[in-house]
């Protein structure tokens, strides 16, 4: 029996066959594509914030900020905006009433799982561990410690003045006591005050922790900027208050024009993941480096009122003087993501939902 030979076959050479192989592949997969087919992007950039409306607290669907939906209403007559703050804890998201109560929500569907009785209004709360929060009560001129396995007060650290915001790094607790112009440091493991530094500047406000970089951020709005002040105003100031030695490591005036500074006046702080903090003033959005501040400079110059930080998708978000226009940032607030306008005219932004 004879083999008849392939006529084409046995006109390529080997050298020839390795050019013709890959252009077979390359024709195959390009016959099997059509130009017409959209290409598929699975990513879904949507998210919510959870907003503070009259007599409720609701959800709006982002980007688009449509989509009201209600999460909790108050079972008692608590004025315009029944929750004045928000702070996520692990599971559970903590609202802040002005009736000295705590209301707690499952982060997995936002559904109210317990209430927590204070002895006044709380300004702010801490968590130091997964058992223990710590509230800082003006009314009652002291920090509330409550234990979380039981959501009920246990103790208090007296502080014989009216703290203003309060934060936790590990187990070191900074609580801000704007009159006497200091901070107080509370150690988790003692529930007591092991420290007191004095600030740089009059009014202490807001406190954030740097993580990473092991510092308390604290802004100041500096002299007569409360109503009715009758003092020489003076530039609001960042201090880094390191964590381990208890100390004040840098400050820096919160102003880009050292003659804007007495001027100034500041609405808030967040701490990004990359180390540095943003305060919105009235003419625009200051940066500064969180661990080390040298300088103050402005990367936004609109008038902002209140800021928060996504660090899930590296997002910053300023709402104006209405309450009711939010701008979402890039992480460095460089860039415009999406502007809405909240669906109720009064209203205040507590954050991101879960």
């Amino acid at each position: 029996m004879h083999v008849v030979p392939c006529v084409v076959c046995s006109l390529l050479t080997v050298k020839q066959y390795l050019y013709i192989i890959p252009l077979i592949g390359l024709v195959i997969f390009t016959g099997g594509c059509s130009p017409e087919e959209p290409l598929v992007n699975s990513f879904d950039d949507t998210w919510r914030l959870l907003v503070s409306g009259p007599g409720e607290v609701y959800t709006v669907d982002m980007p688009s900020g449509l989509n009201k939906t209600t999460v909790w209403k108050p079972t008692d007559a608590s004025g315009t905006y029944p929750v004045q703050r928000l702070q996520e804890y692990r599971d559970n998201l903590y609202l802040l009433r002005s009736n000295a109560e705590i209301v707690v929500l499952q982060r997995s569907n936002l559904q109210a799982s317990d209430t927590i009785a204070l002895p006044g209004m709380a300004s702010g709360i801490a968590f130091a561990n997964a058992t223990t929060a710590y509230v800082a009560i003006p009314s009652e001129q002291s920090v509330a410690i409550v234990d979380l396995t039981i959501n009920s007060v246990v103790s208090s650290i007296p502080l014989n003045a009216v703290p203003s915001d309060i934060v936790a790094l590990g187990n070191q607790i900074c609580v801000l006591v704007p009159e006497l112009q200091e901070a107080r440091i509370i150690d988790s493991r003692t529930n007591a005050v092991e420290a007191t530094i004095p600030l740089p500047a009059p009014s202490p406000q807001w406190v954030r922790a740097d993580a990473l970089g092991g510092v308390f951020c604290i802004v100041m709005k500096g002299a007569g900027k409360d109503a009715g002040s009758t003092e020489t105003p003076t530039a609001p100031m960042l201090s880094a208050l390191d964590v381990t030695n208890r100390s004040i490591v840098a400050s820096v005036a919160l102003t880009s024009r050292e003659s804007e500074g007495p001027k100034q006046l500041p609405h808030g702080i967040v701490v990004n993941a990359s180390g540095f903090c943003y305060v919105p003033v009235q003419n625009g959005l200051l940066q500064a480096a969180s661990r080390s501040p040298k300088r103050a400079a402005a990367v936004q110059f609109e008038a902002y009122y209140g800021i928060w930080y996504d660090a899930a998708r590296a997002r910053m978000y300023c709402s104006s003087s209405d309450g009711r226009t939010i701008t979402a940032f890039d992480e460095f607030a460089e860039k415009v993501v999406t502007t809405v306008s909240l669906p109720d005219s009064t209203n205040a932004l507590l954050g991101i939902a879960p």
